[in-house]
């Protein structure tokens, strides 16, 4: 069973939630600035969980998903991008060579790379493959007619998350402020009460693989 890694290539230009909807959950003066740069940070961290949670991407941003042998794919990657490395109970890759693509959303795909045994890498031809259901929870990179490629190791570049923020689903938002209040200055049984809360939040979005 091969495994996959998803790597962050770049970060949204804007977070699930603004300054004044987290000011306003934690019920803070919006006029109150001394610490919009530790909350910017929260955003962040707190959208980083969702994304590590659902293996999902809520905001708009360039993904690299390499689909390989785990100790090949985790060790050429940068630790610092890695939203996380995974080895699904079930393949990826379907009989006709259609793999699965994440996180979810896929708006489009930029690069579809073959790496060889040795490492050398061959960029397949776009005319070759499409992009299938990228709005679902599942979307899938076909190859079309005739089209064929070896099993080896992958590497997938693409643009996901939802193009409009109205479009992302409410329980994103919601958990997002959860996460934020509960590592807010919060004692550690209030803190756990409200990650309970977060986890249920976004439990039924998370993109299930049984993962082993």
């Amino acid at each position: 069973m091969r495994s996959f890694v998803l790597e962050r290539i770049s970060e949204p230009d804007d977070e699930l939630l603004t300054l004044e909807e987290l000011k306003r959950h934690l019920r803070m003066y919006s006029s109150n600035d001394e610490e919009d740069d530790d909350l910017n940070d929260l955003m962040r961290s707190a959208r980083h969980w969702i994304e590590q949670t659902t293996l999902r991407s809520p905001m708009q941003s360039q993904w690299r998903m390499i689909i390989g042998d785990y100790h090949n794919i985790y060790r050429n990657v940068d630790s610092d991008t890695v939203s996380g490395a995974y080895t699904p109970a079930r393949d990826l890759s379907s009989p006709d060579g259609s793999i699965m693509l994440l996180p979810s959303p896929v708006m489009s795909i930029s690069a579809f790379i073959n790496v060889a045994s040795d490492g050398s890498e061959t960029t397949i031809d776009d005319s070759t493959y499409e992009l299938r259901k990228g709005n679902s929870r599942w979307p899938e990179l076909v190859p079309l007619t005739g089209a064929g490629w070896s099993t080896g190791e992958f590497k997938i570049e693409m643009r996901c998350g939802w193009l409009d923020v109205d479009d992302v689903p409410t329980e994103y938002k919601q958990a997002a402020k959860l996460w934020c209040e509960a590592h807010y200055d919060r004692d550690k049984d209030m803190m756990d009460l409200l990650m309970k809360s977060a986890m249920a939040v976004i439990e039924p979005q998370s993109a299930n693989l049984n993962l082993a």
